[in-house]
């Protein structure tokens, strides 16, 4: 199991781990994914009353392994590696973290509320880790580096058109 988490896990491009460096042209990992898919289809769950269970985590691990093989495939033809890690909701997380602390921890703000605090959130670019948060650093940084803009650009580009079409959905 350790090794069906590390593959789906990878960070690195080197590792003293093979499951845990990224997936390329000549790792493991496809060949890990496709042993353990084998394996899951073995599993038999039963509930506390002795009746066997289609338990969702089985299909969701053979989904997902599925779609790790099928995107490995078709991403390394263009790429020389992938950081599985990168598939998960962390990074969402971190980003909508942000908006909640930015915007006084609402949990269900209304389109107006939820723009103005992601204005404030570039602006700012505040888009760095929140203490207390209830998921990993991403690692990630924001595409664009607000800060080598100045507060008027900043306006124009939030105030432009575009922008308010798609804040308004």
């Amino acid at each position: 199991m350790d090794t069906l988490f590390d593959t789906v896990n990878s960070r690195t491009l080197k590792h003293q781990k093979k499951e845990l460096c990224a997936v390329t042209q000549n790792s493991c990992h496809v060949e890990i994914w496709k042993d353990m898919i084998s394996w899951i289809k073995t599993w038999s769950i039963r509930s506390s009353k002795g009746k066997t269970i289609v338990a969702p985590c089985k299909n969701g691990w053979i989904l997902t392994l599925n779609a790790f093989i099928g995107i490995s495939l078709d991403l390394l033809m263009k790429n020389k590696f992938i950081l599985t890690n990168r598939f998960n909701q962390d990074v969402l997380e971190n980003t909508f973290s942000s908006i909640r602390r930015r915007g006084g921890l609402r949990d269900n703000p209304d389109t107006y509320e939820f723009r103005h605090t992601i204005h404030k959130v570039i602006i700012a670019n505040f888009l760095k880790q929140s203490v207390g948060k209830n998921c990993q650093d991403d690692g990630a940084y924001t595409l664009i580096d607000f800060s080598t803009f100045n507060k008027r650009e900043i306006f124009e580009i939030l105030n432009s058109e575009d922008c308010r079409s798609v804040c308004t959905r």
